[in-house]
């Protein structure tokens, strides 16, 4: 049975998604806000790496042969670009605004560049390519964007995100733009908080934050687990449910996914 069906990993997920339910939430009902900054270097021209992230959701009735195929081989034309880096593939096991594995097929796709001058030259290149045709033929995106770290003195390497066999990586991406009266200092407090509750858990490995570098509106949060177990377990720490909330519940994500490794 292929790993990312098995209905043990789908339970202890699940578990932990029903407990975490705040922390991914549609957004109807909030009011568009004017475009917020994100960082006090908002205003500086930002010219490291950026991870380019893809949440695709595979089309009804596509056959997973020929789409990995496509996906294949858009990466391998990709890859061979200069100043294209690591390429990463994450299969979604839980959707996080339904708390249950995802009714469509969803992959997370992410590949690091040199800077965004590499990552605008690959996407000019290759966007006419049949490559790119047949992969982009497969799938509706759900999330496009290149990312920097939040922080401009973090750095963050790709190939060292998800490294161990039955880790877990959840992304949660919010658009600021989207909150009534978003105030970014009550979400960073917020924020902040949370993060620092979360990275006391047993069983946290990693968090990562980011910003798109295309639009400081975006933000996406990934945070590794250790397992399944470990993911579960958090989801039960009632003290941490209630330290979360003040982020979670006013600042739901538009969208996220928990996942696995799909090239493990």
């Amino acid at each position: 049975m292929n790993r990312f069906k098995q209905t043990g990993v789908f339970l202890l997920v699940a578990v932990a998604a029903l407990a975490l339910s705040a922390c991914i939430a549609p957004l109807e009902g909030m009011g568009g806000a004017d475009v917020q900054e994100t960082g006090p270097d908002e205003d500086a021209t930002y010219d490291g790496p950026v991870t380019e992230i893809a949440i695709r959701r595979v089309n009804d009735g596509q056959d997973p042969v020929a789409f990995a195929a496509a996906r294949d081989a858009f990466v391998a034309a990709l890859t061979a670009e200069p100043g294209v880096g690591t390429d990463r593939e994450f299969a979604a096991i839980l959707d996080g605004a339904t708390f249950a594995p995802p009714e469509a097929t969803v992959f997370t796709g992410m590949t690091q560049y040199e800077n965004l001058a590499a990552f605008a030259a690959a996407g000019e290149k290759l966007s006419s390519s049949p490559e790119a045709a047949a992969f982009f033929s497969t799938f509706e995106p759900m999330l496009f964007t290149a990312l920097r770290p939040k922080d401009p003195a973090d750095s963050y390497d790709l190939a060292q995100i998800l490294t161990e066999p039955g880790q877990i990586l959840e992304v949660a991406a919010r658009d600021l733009s989207m909150y009534e009266n978003f105030d970014s200092a009550d979400y960073e407090t917020r924020l902040n908080a949370f993060l620092d509750a979360l990275s006391q858990q047993p069983g946290f490995v990693a968090e990562y934050q980011w910003v798109s570098a295309l639009d400081p509106n975006i933000v996406v949060g990934m945070t590794v687990y250790e397992s399944a177990d470990a993911l579960a377990a958090i989801a039960q720490d009632q003290e941490f449910m209630t330290q979360m909330m003040p982020f979670a519940g006013s600042y739901p994500a538009f969208v996220g996914y928990y996942h696995m490794d799909a090239r493990r």
